[in-house]
């Protein structure tokens, strides 16, 4: 009985840690996928692996095949496109590509929680 809750609560942990390290990867803070976690398990790490990538200031997406690339680079790694007269998405992009994130990133959170209460649900009755 005591192994198994501790192979459990192990288990948690695990995904804890996997959910921050794919979160992160995506341009997301750590400490709050792995808090989400250790809360919902397996779905949150699902939701994590759902979200779309975050460009930070170093990074533009290629005009030709939208893979991140720097800034600074003048030719695309992903498909060898010439990046020459690429400066970074206008205001009015970050915007709109802020608005969508945050609202995948709502859906991803109900989706998650929802399945969540349902699991819960399920395992009470």
């Amino acid at each position: 009985m005591i192994a198994t809750a501790v192979s459990i609560v192990f288990l948690w942990i695990c995904f804890a840690v996997v959910t921050a390290i794919a979160g992160s990867s995506r341009g997301r803070a750590p400490a709050l996928w792995a808090l989400l976690g250790l809360l919902f398990g397996p779905f949150a790490l699902v939701a994590a692996l759902v979200l779309p990538r975050k460009l930070g200031h170093t990074h533009v997406a290629c005009p030709a095949c939208a893979e991140p690339v720097l800034r600074a680079a003048t030719i695309c790694r992903y498909c060898g496109s010439k990046l020459a007269g690429i400066v970074g998405p206008s205001a009015a992009d970050r915007e709109l590509t802020a608005a969508i994130t945050k609202r995948a990133e709502r859906w991803a959170l109900a989706i998650v929680g929802g399945i969540a209460l349902a699991a819960f649900i399920i395992a009470a009755s």
